[in-house]
């Protein structure tokens, strides 16, 4: 149940559209945001957690005023488990209006790092091309 699927669903020269879905136990969520690369949270997921016990990494839309999707991952116990907080952020049609969803799913050190290994797909100009946390297919 635990898990996070990326699947780039639109693109045009500079920048493209994923679509992240995330699954708790307890919960989902989806947003569609417009990014110009994942390399960064590719490279830093596949080399986790190399020095540092944490990662975050964020993605805006329209300067910080649109969308927000952000992941922060840190060590759950002492035995590779994770956790990877999930949070999504999206402002309605009237600017007050924000609706805020936060979580968390577990995962594995290995396949937090084939994650990333895989995330760098996304980045081909494949529409289409999806790739899961806690599935190694």
């Amino acid at each position: 149940m635990n898990n996070i699927s990326v699947e780039r669903i639109w693109q045009d020269q500079d920048f493209y559209e994923i679509r992240v879905t995330a699954q708790s136990e307890y919960m989902w969520a989806t947003t569609d945001i417009y990014i110009s690369d994942i390399s960064d949270l590719a490279d830093n997921l596949e080399v986790y957690p190399q020095n540092k016990p944490e990662y975050h990494w964020q993605a805006y839309e329209n300067n910080h005023a649109g969308k927000n999707l952000s992941f922060r991952v840190f060590p759950k116990d002492k035995l590779g488990h994770l956790l990877v907080e999930v949070v999504i952020i999206v402002e309605d049609k009237m600017p007050a209006d924000q609706y805020h969803c936060c979580f968390c799913i577990e995962t594995e050190i290995g396949l937090l790092n084939s994650f990333g290994k895989r995330l760098h797909y996304i980045n081909r100009p494949n529409i289409g091309t999806k790739v899961e946390l806690n599935n190694l297919e």
